[in-house]
């Protein structure tokens, strides 16, 4: 008789025929186990043998390599992406076979915590209860194992696997999709962020802007970590503008970073057609705003404009820095900080800037005080 009891996503005791094991967990994995096999056969105690091994893993977290303290290599498993076996030890008391998961000898399936992974398969045999994002179409896939890429990505519990939900691409760009054209159709309310390329600035996603996408990738995940561990001078910067370094982060994971180069979005429908006229841009595109700059301005070259209400900031390619990613994103607190207004601010709080210089002193401020 094979029989399992589970409470609360967690295996807490398994019966095969009268032999039964009783599990314990920790804050997030198991602590210890104990089984009322009484034979002597299968009976274990402490010996002065006993020693302590530590595990290496590999880059997903699988135990690979079993070494004693001594240095001595007790155990080499390799595995496949997947968890199948290849070369293992014949001898192996290693049970976790997959990331951390531990391999039930009976199904030789791997427990991940809230649910089981089947590694000949590679997929889960239940359905996934964490989240998902239309920016990742393989997240809507509710059985898939790590959205089929188990050489970058792990998933520690089974619920939600580590990869990154804001990208390569910002949003979808399907010119064929009814509706705005940039969104899955009738999942516009999950995601605030689509949409903002508005009708007639979509169109299918271009080499260059799978480029720029990744570099905007690789940008945010690195200003992400700078305001992570922000100092005390990086805390104060923002606080001079009202602001807290967590609301920043927030505000910032949130944001759409878009190519101002390729852009074909018209001005008039990314704001509204007051601004156009305002500001002379009616009929323009964002691109020819990159091209030319604002009127009344020549010469300037425009790196980035963050509309504010929009949460979407359009840059130069070559403007995708951690620091201007930042810089943007304060476009968006409030009706809108300018520039003039955030380095008017800095400068009566006793920072060395200049209001009428250009507006890329405040991401070189952000650069030096939160790259400590």
């Amino acid at each position: 008789m094979f029989v399992r009891r589970r409470q609360k996503n967690r295996q807490q005791k398994k019966t095969i025929g009268s032999v039964s094991t009783f599990y314990f967990y920790g804050p997030s994995t198991i602590i210890s186990e104990f089984s009322t096999d009484t034979s002597i056969s299968n009976a274990t105690a402490a010996t002065t043998n006993d020693k302590t091994a530590f595990a290496a893993a590999d880059r997903q977290g699988t135990a690979v390599l079993l070494i004693a303290a001594s240095g001595l290599i007790l155990e080499n498993n390799r595995t496949l992406p997947y968890g199948e076996l290849w070369c293992p030890q014949v001898s192996s008391q290693t049970t976790e076979k997959m990331q951390q998961y531990e391999r039930d000898t009976e199904s030789g399936l791997d427990y991940a915590m809230n649910r089981y992974v089947a590694g000949s398969y590679g997929r889960f045999m239940s359905s996934d209860k964490g989240g998902f994002s239309p920016k990742r179409p393989m997240t809507l896939n509710r059985y898939a194992y790590v959205t089929n890429d188990p050489v970058n990505l792990s998933d520690p519990d089974g619920n939600d696997d580590n990869g990154d939900d804001s990208g390569p691409y910002p949003y979808l760009n399907d010119p064929g999709i009814a509706g705005n054209g940039n969104c899955i159709d009738g999942r516009e309310a999950l995601d605030e962020r689509c949409g903002q390329e508005p009708a007639g600035g979509g169109g299918g996603q271009t080499k260059a802007d799978i480029k720029f996408n990744a570099k905007v990738t690789k940008a945010r995940n690195t200003a992400q970590g700078k305001l992570a561990k922000a100092s005390a001078d990086c805390a104060n910067l923002f606080a001079d503008l009202g602001l807290a370094v967590a609301s920043v982060s927030d505000k910032l994971s949130h944001m759409t970073f878009m190519n101002g180069v390729t852009s074909t979005a018209q001005i008039s429908l990314v704001l509204n057609q007051q601004y156009a006229n305002a500001t002379g841009t009616n009929g323009w595109t964002v691109a020819n705003l990159f091209a030319n700059g604002f009127p009344g301005q020549p010469g300037l070259q425009l790196n980035g404009w963050s509309p504010p209400g929009t949460m979407t900031a359009y840059l130069r390619p070559n403007s995708t820095n951690w620091d201007t990613l930042i810089h943007e994103t304060l476009h968006q607190f409030g009706d809108g900080f300018d520039d003039t207004s955030i380095m008017q601010t800095w400068q009566k709080n006793g920072i060395n800037i200049d209001p009428n210089g250009p507006s890329d002193q405040i991401s070189k401020e952000i650069k030096k005080d939160c790259n400590k």
